[in-house]
């Protein structure tokens, strides 16, 4: 057997140990301990060779007051099938415990406040209209549809962190600004079905607030120029695009007129390419229905096999049984997440940001080599990309002084279209759900064994489930302020969020011009300053980083490490 087929080997089994005596931080009263090293510590590839005690390090972020960080406590390296059956059983039965508790006065709210909050809002719309109808006034809650629970979740976010998706296509030269205006007022502002109803008329409609919540309503002054802009003609390389798009990431769109806009740039670089920016607020729909209504409407040879569909989280029968596990456990998943789960304290999470964004994405990496790294490992692509983000922000924090950092949470969309459909449904159908990402640990396989188990102990739990039930429901039993400030609270304790989207395998055209390339920026929620976004398209893999510069002022440092971080799952 080679030398490498024997580290590996030795890796994966937990051989080849190697003793080492560190000393712990002074969270643990400076007392040292033996733990045992895989060989990745013996490699220098596999983390920032960075010395330290896990004394408290100074941190400055963009100007704003620094932080004392300390180094995590160091612990020994455990593969997830070794970890202790009973620690979980008597976790399992505590939880059941509490859940009996808590579930009587759960089902009352369910069963009695529910309908009573339901029907309260329902009374409130009734009364507005027939006080219009009967004054002969244009009764504006009859000529509405009224928004979700879901999509109107989106619609408070912070000054400071605005909502907003935003998706980059790179096409080849020949377009301009009024065939793209043609094209969209054609295929996606002005299509009809069959019947001659619009097929997406969130494309020109406005949103209004009545005294029931928020409503959809026709922009009577919609103009298809108001939302076509082009770019400035400074934007001549990557570097001012960059800019561009970090500075226009930070501006709200305006409630005034449908939520989207389009920028363009023709003439772009040296191969005089067109660069098209879609900008959408994220209640008009989720992203993954986003990109599918983009391409269904706007791509000439599109063909939806069902490439952009992401498999269903659950099946009907797994949705129904989850659904009924987390009617029985939702008040104690809830009150956890609100109250027992800690605040990230670390360089990507701060009190308070500056409303600047920074972007950044990434040289392209081969989807064949990450699907091979998927296979061989036995995980899916999403805990590679996880597990890949782990290693990368490890990297950062090593770089940045700290040592040995903490584990972080990050909220992953976890997808609840169940009927498995490449049809385009204009709603936010999906839960915005927390997992642990393994910073503490050292070594690329480790941190993989860390996220599968993360995510395997996700799978098997309702918690997507009860956070999907609670953004409807408790828009119903709590007045709007508190209902964001519940969710504010929450979200707020994580450092980051991570998606991915599997996309076309082939390129496309865009009026006759071929897409090279796209990326794409999800926004967060609360305070949470950083986003991590993975596309691929016609084979190739690229990571984006969109994050408030009070927490990183150069996200190009996260960017240039992703091929490096998937070579090393190799």
């Amino acid at each position: 057997m080679s030398s490498s087929n024997t580290e590996l080997s030795n890796l994966i089994t937990g051989g080849c140990m190697v003793e080492l005596k560190l000393e712990m931080s002074p969270r643990e009263c400076d007392v040292a301990e033996v733990r045992t090293a895989t060989p990745s510590e013996v490699e220098a590839q596999t983390d920032v060779d960075t010395s330290g005690t896990g004394a408290p390090q100074t941190i400055q972020n963009g100007g704003y007051p620094s932080y004392q960080l300390r180094s995590a406590p160091y612990k020994r390296i455990q593969h997830p099938v070794d970890k202790s059956l009973f620690v979980s059983f008597i976790g399992s039965i505590f939880f059941l415990l509490i859940s009996l508790v808590l579930f009587c006065p759960g089902l009352v709210v369910y069963l009695v406040l529910l309908p009573i909050g339901y029907f309260i809002k329902k009374s409130l719309a009734l009364c507005c209209c027939c006080c219009c109808c009967s004054e002969n006034r244009f009764c504006t809650s009859c000529d509405t549809e009224y928004m979700s629970q879901s999509d109107a979740f989106w619609l408070h976010s912070d000054p400071l962190n605005v909502a907003v998706y935003q998706a980059l296509f790179v096409l080849e030269k020949g377009l301009d600004a009024s065939s793209i205006r043609t094209l969209l007022n054609t295929r996606l502002v002005g299509a009809e079905d069959k019947n001659h109803r619009k097929l997406y008329p969130r494309f020109s409609q406005r949103i209004i607030r009545l005294y029931s919540g928020y409503a959809w309503i026709k922009d009577g002054r919609f103009s298809i120029d108001n939302h076509v802009i082009s770019m400035p003609d400074t934007i001549v390389n990557q570097e001012t695009l960059t800019e561009h798009v970090g500075q226009l990431a930070g501006k709200a769109l305006s409630l005034d007129k449908p939520l989207w806009e389009i920028h363009v740039r023709t003439n772009y670089g040296v191969d005089q390419d067109t660069v098209i920016l879609f900008r959408i607020h994220p209640c008009l729909s989720d992203g993954v229905s986003l990109v599918r209504l983009l391409f269904k409407s706007l791509i000439s040879d599109w063909r939806d096999n069902g490439s952009l569909s992401l498999k269903p989280r659950f099946g009907h029968v797994a949705f129904a049984f989850n659904c009924m596990r987390a009617v029985f456990s939702g008040p104690v998943v809830l009150l956890r997440k609100w109250l027992f789960v800690w605040q990230d304290y670390n360089l990507v999470h701060v009190p308070r940001l500056s409303g600047r964004k920074v972007v950044a994405w990434s040289e392209p990496y081969n989807m064949a080599k990450a699907d091979r790294i998927k296979n061989v490992t036995r995980s899916t692509l999403n805990d590679v990309l996880l597990a890949v983000t782990s290693g990368i922000l490890r990297t950062y924090f090593q770089k940045h002084g700290v040592a040995h950092p903490f584990d972080i949470n990050a909220f992953i969309p976890v997808d609840f279209q169940t009927d498995g459909s490449c049809a385009v449904d204009m709603h936010n159908r999906y839960a915005l759900v927390d997992v642990p990402l393994p910073t503490n640990t050292e070594g690329t396989i480790p941190r993989l064994w860390e996220v599968r188990h993360h995510m395997d102990v996700l799978k098997n739990s309702a918690d997507s489930v009860v956070l999907y039930g609670c953004v409807r429901l408790l828009g119903y039993l709590m007045p709007e302020n508190l209902y964001h400030k519940v969710w504010q609270r929450i979200y707020s304790k994580a450092s980051c969020f991570v998606t991915s989207l599997q996309g076309p395998d082939t390129e496309l055209t865009f009026c006759s011009c071929v897409i090279k390339n796209m990326v794409s920026w999800m926004p967060t929620r609360a305070n949470v300053a950083l986003s991590i976004s993975f596309l691929s398209y016609a084979d190739q893999l690229r990571m984006s980083v969109i994050a408030d510069s009070a927490v990183i002022t150069e996200p190009q440092i996260l960017t240039n490490d992703f091929v490096a971080e998937v070579r090393r799952q190799q």
